[in-house]
Protein backbone atom coordinates (compact mmCIF):
# COMPACT_ATOMS: atom_id res chain seq x y z
CA UNK A 1 0.00 0.00 0.00
CA UNK A 2 1.40 3.29 -0.78
CA UNK A 3 -0.17 4.81 2.83
CA UNK A 4 -2.64 4.92 5.19
CA UNK A 5 -5.12 8.10 5.28
CA UNK A 6 -7.39 9.47 7.54
CA UNK A 7 -10.40 11.09 6.19
CA UNK A 8 -12.23 13.50 9.06
CA UNK A 9 -15.37 14.94 7.49
CA UNK A 10 -18.89 15.04 8.88
CA UNK A 11 -20.85 15.19 5.16
CA UNK A 12 -20.67 11.34 3.99
CA UNK A 13 -20.87 12.58 0.15
CA UNK A 14 -17.29 14.08 0.34
CA UNK A 15 -15.70 11.39 2.55
CA UNK A 16 -16.98 8.79 -0.09
CA UNK A 17 -15.78 10.62 -3.01
CA UNK A 18 -12.40 11.30 -1.59
CA UNK A 19 -12.27 7.62 -0.27
CA UNK A 20 -13.12 6.46 -3.83
CA UNK A 21 -10.18 8.34 -5.11
CA UNK A 22 -7.55 7.57 -2.24
CA UNK A 23 -8.72 3.69 -2.64
CA UNK A 24 -7.65 3.93 -6.48
CA UNK A 25 -4.53 4.95 -6.15
CA UNK A 26 -4.35 1.87 -3.20
CA UNK A 27 -4.28 4.03 -0.37
CA UNK A 28 -5.78 2.24 3.02
CA UNK A 29 -8.65 4.44 4.31
CA UNK A 30 -10.00 5.36 7.29
CA UNK A 31 -13.06 7.57 7.82
CA UNK A 32 -13.96 9.45 11.16
CA UNK A 33 -16.97 12.44 11.38
CA UNK A 34 -15.87 14.76 14.17
CA UNK A 35 -12.62 16.30 15.34
CA UNK A 36 -12.51 14.55 18.14
CA UNK A 37 -13.40 10.98 16.69
CA UNK A 38 -9.82 11.86 14.68
CA UNK A 39 -8.00 12.48 18.02
CA UNK A 40 -9.23 9.44 19.31
CA UNK A 41 -8.21 7.76 16.33
CA UNK A 42 -4.92 9.33 16.26
CA UNK A 43 -4.07 8.06 19.90
CA UNK A 44 -3.49 4.58 18.52
CA UNK A 45 -2.76 4.86 14.82
CA UNK A 46 -0.22 6.62 12.64
CA UNK A 47 -1.58 7.14 9.82
CA UNK A 48 0.68 8.90 6.93
CA UNK A 49 -1.67 11.80 5.97
CA UNK A 50 -4.68 13.20 7.41
CA UNK A 51 -7.39 15.14 5.03
CA UNK A 52 -9.64 17.59 7.12
CA UNK A 53 -12.77 19.39 6.38
CA UNK A 54 -12.72 23.12 6.92
CA UNK A 55 -16.37 22.35 9.09
CA UNK A 56 -16.83 20.02 11.48
CA UNK A 57 -19.66 19.62 13.98
CA UNK A 58 -17.69 19.70 17.00
CA UNK A 59 -14.75 22.29 16.07
CA UNK A 60 -13.49 23.95 13.24
CA UNK A 61 -10.94 22.37 10.89
CA UNK A 62 -8.53 24.93 11.91
CA UNK A 63 -8.74 23.65 15.68
CA UNK A 64 -8.66 19.91 15.01
CA UNK A 65 -5.17 20.96 12.51
CA UNK A 66 -3.60 23.04 15.37
CA UNK A 67 -4.37 20.18 18.25
CA UNK A 68 -3.18 17.42 15.60
CA UNK A 69 0.07 19.49 15.15
CA UNK A 70 0.63 19.86 18.93
CA UNK A 71 0.31 16.26 19.50
CA UNK A 72 2.36 15.06 16.72
CA UNK A 73 5.38 17.47 18.09
CA UNK A 74 8.56 16.95 15.74
CA UNK A 75 7.12 13.97 14.04
CA UNK A 76 5.04 16.68 11.40
CA UNK A 77 1.89 14.73 10.31
CA UNK A 78 0.86 15.94 6.89
CA UNK A 79 -2.45 17.45 6.94
CA UNK A 80 -4.43 18.82 4.01
CA UNK A 81 -7.46 20.93 4.37
CA UNK A 82 -10.66 20.53 2.22
CA UNK A 83 -12.91 23.49 2.11
CA UNK A 84 -15.67 24.39 -0.06
CA UNK A 85 -15.28 27.49 -0.49
CA UNK A 86 -11.24 28.98 0.35
CA UNK A 87 -9.93 32.43 0.36
CA UNK A 88 -6.25 33.60 0.96
CA UNK A 89 -7.29 34.12 4.84
CA UNK A 90 -8.56 29.99 4.76
CA UNK A 91 -5.50 29.17 3.41
CA UNK A 92 -2.71 31.52 5.44
CA UNK A 93 -4.89 30.19 8.75
CA UNK A 94 -4.59 26.88 7.90
CA UNK A 95 -0.72 26.98 6.77
CA UNK A 96 -0.50 28.89 10.50
CA UNK A 97 -2.17 25.89 12.31
CA UNK A 98 0.08 23.05 10.34
CA UNK A 99 -1.85 22.27 7.37
CA UNK A 100 0.21 21.36 4.36
CA UNK A 101 -2.46 22.96 2.10
CA UNK A 102 -5.88 23.36 1.63
CA UNK A 103 -7.81 21.73 -1.30
CA UNK A 104 -10.79 23.32 -3.16
CA UNK A 105 -13.76 20.87 -3.34
CA UNK A 106 -14.47 19.41 -5.82
CA UNK A 107 -10.73 18.22 -5.63
CA UNK A 108 -9.43 17.62 -8.73
CA UNK A 109 -7.87 14.40 -9.08
CA UNK A 110 -4.57 15.00 -11.51
CA UNK A 111 -3.68 17.60 -8.56
CA UNK A 112 -4.83 15.30 -5.26
CA UNK A 113 -2.86 12.52 -6.78
CA UNK A 114 0.57 14.33 -7.73
CA UNK A 115 0.27 16.51 -3.89
CA UNK A 116 -0.16 12.97 -2.50
CA UNK A 117 2.66 11.43 -4.12
CA UNK A 118 4.97 14.42 -3.27
CA UNK A 119 3.78 14.02 0.32
CA UNK A 120 4.67 9.81 1.06
CA UNK A 121 7.70 11.34 -0.97
CA UNK A 122 9.13 13.33 1.88
CA UNK A 123 7.53 11.34 4.81
CA UNK A 124 10.49 8.93 5.48
CA UNK A 125 12.70 11.96 5.82
CA UNK A 126 10.57 13.00 8.15
CA UNK A 127 10.16 9.97 10.23
CA UNK A 128 14.35 9.44 9.87
CA UNK A 129 14.98 12.69 11.17
CA UNK A 130 12.39 12.43 14.41
CA UNK A 131 13.92 9.04 15.71
CA UNK A 132 17.46 10.77 14.97
CA UNK A 133 16.20 13.45 17.15
CA UNK A 134 14.65 10.75 19.97
CA UNK A 135 17.81 8.50 20.09
CA UNK A 136 20.03 11.98 20.60
CA UNK A 137 17.55 13.07 23.32
CA UNK A 138 17.70 9.23 24.84
CA UNK A 139 21.18 9.49 24.85
CA UNK A 140 21.58 13.10 26.49
CA UNK A 141 23.44 14.88 23.56
CA UNK A 142 22.12 18.27 23.40
CA UNK A 143 21.61 18.87 19.62
CA UNK A 144 21.68 22.65 18.84
CA UNK A 145 18.70 24.42 16.72
CA UNK A 146 20.56 25.65 13.39
CA UNK A 147 19.45 29.00 12.28
CA UNK A 148 18.32 28.28 8.68
CA UNK A 149 15.59 30.46 8.69
CA UNK A 150 17.70 33.63 9.34
CA UNK A 151 20.43 32.77 7.03
CA UNK A 152 18.92 31.03 4.26
CA UNK A 153 19.97 31.41 0.50
CA UNK A 154 16.62 31.30 -1.80
CA UNK A 155 16.93 32.08 -5.67
CA UNK A 156 14.02 33.53 -7.35
CA UNK A 157 14.10 32.43 -11.04
CA UNK A 158 11.92 33.29 -13.78
CA UNK A 159 11.80 34.21 -17.29
CA UNK A 160 12.95 37.82 -17.11
CA UNK A 161 14.41 39.57 -13.76
CA UNK A 162 11.17 41.82 -13.49
CA UNK A 163 8.90 38.72 -12.95
CA UNK A 164 11.71 37.73 -10.58
CA UNK A 165 12.04 40.62 -8.67
CA UNK A 166 8.16 40.68 -8.67
CA UNK A 167 8.06 37.27 -6.72
CA UNK A 168 10.74 38.69 -4.55
CA UNK A 169 9.05 41.91 -3.41
CA UNK A 170 6.99 40.48 -0.36
CA UNK A 171 9.76 38.44 0.81
CA UNK A 172 10.42 39.39 4.98
CA UNK A 173 13.70 41.55 5.44
CA UNK A 174 15.53 38.38 7.44
CA UNK A 175 15.57 36.96 4.14
CA UNK A 176 16.59 40.02 1.77
CA UNK A 177 20.13 40.05 2.17
CA UNK A 178 20.57 36.36 0.61
CA UNK A 179 17.81 36.36 -1.83
CA UNK A 180 18.53 36.81 -5.68
CA UNK A 181 16.44 37.18 -9.01
CA UNK A 182 17.63 35.31 -11.58
CA UNK A 183 16.32 34.44 -15.55
CA UNK A 184 17.28 30.41 -15.76
CA UNK A 185 20.55 31.23 -18.08
CA UNK A 186 22.12 33.71 -15.70
CA UNK A 187 21.47 31.00 -12.23
CA UNK A 188 23.13 28.63 -14.35
CA UNK A 189 26.23 30.92 -14.89
CA UNK A 190 26.11 31.31 -11.04
CA UNK A 191 25.69 27.95 -9.35
CA UNK A 192 29.28 27.39 -9.58
CA UNK A 193 30.33 30.75 -8.21
CA UNK A 194 28.94 30.54 -5.18
CA UNK A 195 27.14 28.11 -1.99
CA UNK A 196 23.77 27.04 -3.90
CA UNK A 197 20.70 27.66 -2.77
CA UNK A 198 18.82 26.71 0.09
CA UNK A 199 15.65 27.70 -1.81
CA UNK A 200 14.82 27.92 -5.59
CA UNK A 201 11.25 29.75 -6.21
CA UNK A 202 10.76 28.57 -9.58
CA UNK A 203 8.07 30.71 -11.99
CA UNK A 204 5.88 28.31 -14.41
CA UNK A 205 4.42 29.50 -17.09
CA UNK A 206 1.09 27.34 -17.06
CA UNK A 207 0.15 28.50 -20.91
CA UNK A 208 3.75 27.36 -21.79
CA UNK A 209 4.91 25.72 -19.24
CA UNK A 210 7.72 23.26 -20.70
CA UNK A 211 10.68 25.73 -20.50
CA UNK A 212 9.73 25.96 -16.76
CA UNK A 213 9.56 22.72 -15.84
CA UNK A 214 12.82 21.78 -17.81
CA UNK A 215 14.36 24.22 -15.15
CA UNK A 216 12.76 22.43 -12.41
CA UNK A 217 14.12 18.70 -13.51
CA UNK A 218 17.61 20.66 -13.83
CA UNK A 219 17.18 21.79 -10.58
CA UNK A 220 16.67 18.66 -8.80
CA UNK A 221 19.28 16.51 -11.24
CA UNK A 222 22.22 18.35 -10.35
CA UNK A 223 24.30 17.82 -7.57
CA UNK A 224 24.75 21.29 -6.77
CA UNK A 225 20.72 21.98 -6.41
CA UNK A 226 19.32 18.55 -6.12
CA UNK A 227 19.02 19.11 -2.08
CA UNK A 228 17.84 22.81 -2.70
CA UNK A 229 13.64 23.02 -1.42
CA UNK A 230 12.22 24.15 -4.41
CA UNK A 231 8.59 26.34 -4.40
CA UNK A 232 6.78 26.68 -7.98
CA UNK A 233 4.57 29.29 -8.54
CA UNK A 234 2.10 29.05 -11.24
CA UNK A 235 1.35 31.64 -13.84
CA UNK A 236 -2.46 30.78 -14.75
CA UNK A 237 -4.67 28.17 -13.79
CA UNK A 238 -3.82 24.41 -15.14
CA UNK A 239 -3.65 21.80 -12.54
CA UNK A 240 -1.55 19.35 -14.83
CA UNK A 241 0.73 22.14 -14.76
CA UNK A 242 0.99 21.80 -11.18
CA UNK A 243 0.88 18.11 -10.73
CA UNK A 244 3.74 17.75 -13.49
CA UNK A 245 5.71 20.22 -11.19
CA UNK A 246 5.26 18.14 -8.28
CA UNK A 247 6.01 15.07 -9.79
CA UNK A 248 9.12 17.13 -11.40
CA UNK A 249 10.47 17.31 -7.94
CA UNK A 250 8.81 20.59 -6.23
CA UNK A 251 8.12 20.18 -2.52
CA UNK A 252 5.26 23.07 -2.83
CA UNK A 253 2.97 25.01 -5.19
CA UNK A 254 1.45 28.34 -4.64
CA UNK A 255 -0.30 30.29 -7.56
CA UNK A 256 1.39 33.49 -8.90
CA UNK A 257 -1.86 35.61 -7.22
CA UNK A 258 -1.01 33.97 -3.37
CA UNK A 259 -0.95 36.28 -0.50
CA UNK A 260 2.71 37.43 0.14
CA UNK A 261 1.80 36.32 3.67
CA UNK A 262 1.47 32.60 2.73
CA UNK A 263 3.92 32.33 0.09
CA UNK A 264 6.70 33.59 3.41
CA UNK A 265 4.49 30.98 5.50
CA UNK A 266 5.22 28.38 2.94
CA UNK A 267 8.96 29.47 2.61
CA UNK A 268 9.31 28.87 6.22
CA UNK A 269 8.19 25.30 6.55
CA UNK A 270 10.23 24.43 2.97
CA UNK A 271 13.13 26.14 4.99
CA UNK A 272 12.52 23.89 8.26
CA UNK A 273 11.80 20.89 5.73
CA UNK A 274 15.93 21.70 4.02
CA UNK A 275 17.03 21.93 7.52
CA UNK A 276 15.88 18.69 8.30
CA UNK A 277 17.01 16.88 5.81
CA UNK A 278 20.76 18.49 5.84
CA UNK A 279 20.66 16.92 9.26
CA UNK A 280 19.68 13.88 8.30
CA UNK A 281 22.44 13.64 5.48
CA UNK A 282 24.75 15.08 8.34
CA UNK A 283 23.94 12.50 10.62
CA UNK A 284 24.90 9.60 8.17
CA UNK A 285 27.99 11.31 7.49
CA UNK A 286 28.88 11.61 11.24
CA UNK A 287 27.97 8.15 11.25
CA UNK A 288 29.83 6.83 8.66
CA UNK A 289 32.88 8.95 9.85
CA UNK A 290 32.09 7.48 13.29
CA UNK A 291 32.55 4.06 11.86
CA UNK A 292 36.08 4.18 10.31
CA UNK A 293 37.70 6.52 13.07
CA UNK A 294 39.16 6.35 16.11
CA UNK A 295 37.02 8.69 18.66
CA UNK A 296 39.88 9.92 20.82
CA UNK A 297 42.84 10.11 17.69
CA UNK A 298 41.10 11.17 15.16
CA UNK A 299 42.76 8.66 12.70
CA UNK A 300 41.24 5.88 10.87
CA UNK A 301 40.48 2.26 12.32
CA UNK A 302 41.16 -1.35 11.77
CA UNK A 303 37.98 -1.03 9.81
CA UNK A 304 38.82 1.31 7.51
CA UNK A 305 42.81 0.10 7.54
CA UNK A 306 42.34 -3.40 6.81
CA UNK A 307 40.54 -2.86 3.40
CA UNK A 308 42.90 0.45 3.05
CA UNK A 309 45.26 -2.39 2.51
CA UNK A 310 44.32 -4.69 0.32
CA UNK A 311 43.21 -1.67 -2.30
CA UNK A 312 47.17 -0.38 -1.43
CA UNK A 313 48.17 -4.33 -2.03
CA UNK A 314 46.10 -3.86 -5.49
CA UNK A 315 47.43 -1.37 -6.97
CA UNK A 316 51.38 -2.19 -5.55
CA UNK A 317 50.80 -5.46 -8.22
CA UNK A 318 49.42 -3.73 -10.56
CA UNK A 319 51.85 -0.88 -10.99
CA UNK A 320 54.50 -2.94 -10.26
CA UNK A 321 55.59 -0.86 -7.16
CA UNK A 322 56.15 -1.87 -3.56
CA UNK A 323 54.86 -0.69 -0.39
CA UNK A 324 55.24 -0.65 3.16
CA UNK A 325 53.29 -1.52 6.44
CA UNK A 326 54.52 -0.45 9.61
CA UNK A 327 53.26 -1.68 13.01
CA UNK A 328 54.27 0.88 16.02
CA UNK A 329 53.43 0.60 19.65
CA UNK A 330 54.48 3.03 22.40
CA UNK A 331 57.12 1.37 25.01
CA UNK A 332 55.73 0.86 28.57
CA UNK A 333 52.50 3.04 27.51
CA UNK A 334 51.17 1.79 30.45
CA UNK A 335 53.52 3.29 33.21
CA UNK A 336 52.06 6.19 32.00
CA UNK A 337 48.59 5.34 32.74
CA UNK A 338 49.41 3.79 36.29
CA UNK A 339 51.76 6.86 37.30
CA UNK A 340 49.78 9.44 35.67
CA UNK A 341 46.65 9.01 35.32
CA UNK A 342 44.58 7.25 32.30
CA UNK A 343 44.05 11.39 30.80
CA UNK A 344 47.79 11.78 30.49
CA UNK A 345 47.78 8.32 28.40
CA UNK A 346 45.12 10.09 26.73
CA UNK A 347 47.06 13.25 25.64
CA UNK A 348 50.32 10.85 24.77
CA UNK A 349 48.05 8.99 22.26
CA UNK A 350 46.61 12.06 20.82
CA UNK A 351 49.68 13.91 20.47
CA UNK A 352 51.37 11.12 19.06
CA UNK A 353 48.50 10.76 16.86
CA UNK A 354 49.35 14.00 16.04
CA UNK A 355 53.12 14.04 15.00
CA UNK A 356 52.38 10.82 13.34
CA UNK A 357 50.12 12.38 10.83
CA UNK A 358 52.18 15.29 10.88
CA UNK A 359 55.77 13.30 9.46
CA UNK A 360 54.57 11.36 6.55
CA UNK A 361 53.22 11.88 2.88
CA UNK A 362 49.53 12.51 2.43
CA UNK A 363 48.86 9.32 0.92
CA UNK A 364 50.22 7.49 3.59
CA UNK A 365 47.84 5.94 6.03
CA UNK A 366 48.12 5.95 10.03
CA UNK A 367 45.43 4.24 11.71
CA UNK A 368 45.01 3.22 15.42
CA UNK A 369 44.37 -0.25 15.47
CA UNK A 370 44.75 -0.62 19.17
CA UNK A 371 45.40 0.12 22.64
CA UNK A 372 48.73 2.26 21.57
CA UNK A 373 49.37 0.36 18.72
CA UNK A 374 49.41 2.27 15.31
CA UNK A 375 49.82 1.14 11.81
CA UNK A 376 51.33 3.19 8.74
CA UNK A 377 50.64 2.15 5.52
CA UNK A 378 52.74 3.69 2.23
CA UNK A 379 52.38 3.01 -1.04
CA UNK A 380 55.22 3.00 -3.68
CA UNK A 381 57.88 2.76 -1.03
CA UNK A 382 60.90 0.34 -0.91
CA UNK A 383 62.30 -1.21 1.89
CA UNK A 384 65.48 1.31 2.55
CA UNK A 385 62.59 4.01 2.38
CA UNK A 386 60.44 2.39 4.74
CA UNK A 387 63.18 1.56 7.19
CA UNK A 388 64.11 5.18 6.98
CA UNK A 389 60.90 6.38 7.07
CA UNK A 390 60.17 4.24 10.45
CA UNK A 391 63.72 5.47 12.00
CA UNK A 392 62.38 9.44 11.23
CA UNK A 393 58.92 8.73 13.06
CA UNK A 394 60.83 6.82 16.11
CA UNK A 395 62.67 10.22 16.59
CA UNK A 396 59.75 12.44 16.37
CA UNK A 397 58.20 10.43 18.95
CA UNK A 398 61.16 9.96 21.03
CA UNK A 399 63.11 13.26 21.00
CA UNK A 400 60.56 15.44 22.10
CA UNK A 401 58.66 14.77 25.80
CA UNK A 402 55.24 15.09 25.77
CA UNK A 403 53.24 17.52 28.48
CA UNK A 404 51.09 15.46 31.49
CA UNK A 405 47.72 17.87 31.98
CA UNK A 406 47.08 19.64 34.43
CA UNK A 407 50.85 19.43 36.06
CA UNK A 408 52.99 20.02 32.79
CA UNK A 409 54.90 17.31 34.34
CA UNK A 410 57.33 15.84 31.07
CA UNK A 411 56.96 12.52 29.62
CA UNK A 412 59.53 10.80 27.88
CA UNK A 413 57.96 8.28 25.83
CA UNK A 414 59.30 6.39 23.25
CA UNK A 415 57.97 3.91 20.13
CA UNK A 416 59.38 0.64 18.64
CA UNK A 417 57.95 -0.15 15.04
CA UNK A 418 58.01 -3.07 12.87
CA UNK A 419 58.49 -2.92 8.70
CA UNK A 420 57.32 -5.11 6.43
CA UNK A 421 57.39 -4.40 2.84
CA UNK A 422 54.91 -5.69 0.47
CA UNK A 423 55.48 -7.73 -3.26
CA UNK A 424 56.20 -5.72 -6.88
CA UNK A 425 55.06 -8.06 -9.12
CA UNK A 426 52.70 -11.04 -7.90
CA UNK A 427 50.12 -11.25 -5.92
CA UNK A 428 51.92 -13.47 -3.76
CA UNK A 429 51.09 -12.40 0.60
CA UNK A 430 47.35 -11.21 2.07
CA UNK A 431 47.68 -8.10 3.75
CA UNK A 432 46.63 -9.85 6.86
CA UNK A 433 49.67 -12.17 6.58
CA UNK A 434 52.03 -8.84 5.90
CA UNK A 435 50.15 -6.96 8.64
CA UNK A 436 51.56 -10.16 11.11
CA UNK A 437 55.15 -10.08 9.50
CA UNK A 438 55.24 -6.51 10.23
CA UNK A 439 54.00 -7.37 13.81
CA UNK A 440 56.26 -9.94 14.54
CA UNK A 441 59.38 -7.53 13.67
CA UNK A 442 57.61 -5.23 16.07
CA UNK A 443 58.17 -8.37 18.77
CA UNK A 444 61.82 -8.08 17.50
CA UNK A 445 61.88 -4.64 18.06
CA UNK A 446 60.57 -4.61 21.95
CA UNK A 447 62.73 -8.31 22.37
CA UNK A 448 66.12 -6.37 21.29
CA UNK A 449 65.76 -3.57 24.03
CA UNK A 450 62.82 -0.66 22.42
CA UNK A 451 62.64 2.49 20.58
CA UNK A 452 64.03 0.76 17.38
CA UNK A 453 63.34 -0.31 14.05
CA UNK A 454 63.09 -3.82 13.11
CA UNK A 455 62.78 -4.81 9.39
CA UNK A 456 60.55 -8.36 8.61
CA UNK A 457 62.93 -10.86 7.74
CA UNK A 458 60.74 -11.99 4.64
CA UNK A 459 61.01 -8.44 3.59
CA UNK A 460 64.66 -7.79 4.06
Amino acid sequence: MPGNVLIVDDIATNRIILRVKLAAAFYQVTQVQSGQQALTYLKTHQPDLVFVASHLPDMTGLELCSKITARTLGRRLPILMTARRMDAALRIAALQAGAVDVLALPIDDVMLQARLRGLMRSRDTTEEQYLRDETTRALCFADAARPYALAARIAFISSSFSKAEAVRSGLPKRWRAKACCHTGASFWSSVDDGPAPDVCVVTIDARAPTKGLRLLAGLRSLPGTRHAAILAVVEGSNPQCGADALDLGANDLISEDADRQEMNLRLDRLIAQKNMADRVRQSVECGLRAALTDPLTGLYNRRYAMPHLGRMADIAVSNGRGFAVMVADLDHFKTINDRHGHAAGDAVLMEVAQRLRDNVRPDDLVARIGGEEFLIAMPDTDKQQAQATASRLCRVVGTRPFAAPGTGAALPVTMSVGVAVGPRTAPGTPVEALLEQADRALYGAKACGRNQVTLSQTAA
